[in-house]
């Protein structure tokens, strides 16, 4: 196919997505939009800037940065055992001499743990919220553990790629000394991608902070469930605080990152 084959096809994508979902520009022109869109960014004007209720804000925003931080940790225990079997690089079957069934079973954890991993990132964190709501209550913990689970398994699954995304020579060198799964991820791989992988975990705790936003709309803590309040009730200046709130959390996660990226060269 060739260029103009595949602009063709790309633009009847866009074409039959936007009648798909409706897209309609002229939507936005409509008075009544304007109007409720226009009392809506008002409140963003007058923020609610009193002492008890930035108190509140206070309170959601550490609950968020709580949650992020237990959902990144829960993550990480997901994703360490299940990365090294999800590397196709550190599979068994590369190695030489080995019998056609020795390598058909040696494959198989490549494929659970691929599968397992697909599965955990497969379902967005609002419906693994749901589910821990109902399981644990509503509250932070179910946020962590709704959030957790998800980075889990991205968190596998970058982490492989970057492994498997090594030079292979060291890799194949630590293999024909008779190295193991595990002995080759420490000795060849990791020196290798540790500075991505950090970088990984560092991004995938940013989008903690944002997902444990989101997941507080149906009852899993954090300062998205005041958003939820603020917007139901009208209260656009609370809101527009909150957005506030938000922005200032999601800077202080970024500045963090990088003065840890920084430590650990």
């Amino acid at each position: 196919m060739g260029r103009l084959g595949f602009g063709t096809v790309l633009a009847l994508l866009v074409i039959w997505s936007a009648r798909g979902t409706g897209a309609d520009p002229g939507l936005l022109a409509d008075p009544a939009a304007r109007e409720r869109t226009s009392r809506f960014l008002s409140g963003f004007l007058h923020p609610n800037l009193s002492g008890s209720y930035l108190a509140e804000v206070a309170n959601a925003m550490l609950s968020t940065f709580q949650i992020s931080i237990v959902a990144l940790v829960i993550g990480i225990v997901i994703a360490i055992p299940l990365t090294p079997f999800a590397a196709s690089n550190l599979l068994v079957t590369r190695t030489p001499g080995l019998p056609r069934w020795r390598r058909a079973v040696g494959a198989l954890p490549y494929q659970v743990a691929r599968n397992v991993l697909n599965l955990l990132r497969a379902v967005p964190e609002l419906i693994w919220a749901l589910v821990f709501v109902t399981a644990v209550g509503l509250g932070p913990f179910a946020g962590a553990l709704a959030i957790g689970v998800h980075a889990g398994g991205l968190l596998g699954k970058l982490w492989a790629e970057q492994i498997e995304a090594v030079d292979e020579g060291p890799v194949e060198a630590i293999r024909l000394l008779g190295v193991g799964r595990f002995g080759l991820i420490g000795l060849g791989a990791w020196p290798l991608a540790r500075q991505n992988i950090l970088s990984l975990t560092l991004y995938q705790w940013e989008c903690n902070l944002r997902a444990a936003t989101v997941v507080g709309f149906v009852g899993a803590g954090g300062i998205g469930q005041q958003l939820d309040v603020s917007i139901r009730l009208f209260a656009y200046s609370e809101t527009a605080t909150l957005m506030l709130a938000l922005l200032v959390m999601v800077f202080l996660a970024d500045s963090a990152s990088t003065l840890v990226r920084r430590t650990v060269r």
